[in-house]
């Protein structure tokens, strides 16, 4: 049977090691991604606003656990 990894969120194959403030932060924009506003009476104000969320997220969580979690709040 072969081996299945599944990288969510990291580069490599070693496991990351996080903090207790980034798994608050995780955490808190994960929800912010699933709950966060998807109708607006300009588009352009829409994706300026969730342009400025994810912007959040990559400082505090670096681009790959920020893309893997907004992917994640959209599938659901």
């Amino acid at each position: 049977m072969p081996l299945i990894l599944w990288r969510h969120g990291h580069v490599g194959f070693a496991l990351p090691t996080h903090d207790a403030a980034q798994l608050v932060a995780a955490q808190m924009y994960w929800e912010a991604f699933r709950t966060r506003r998807r109708l607006f009476d300009d588009p352009g104000a829409g994706f300026d606003a969730t342009e400025a969320l994810v912007r959040r997220a990559v400082d505090a969580l670096g681009p790959h656990w920020s893309c893997a979690l907004f992917l994640r709040a959209e599938r659901e």
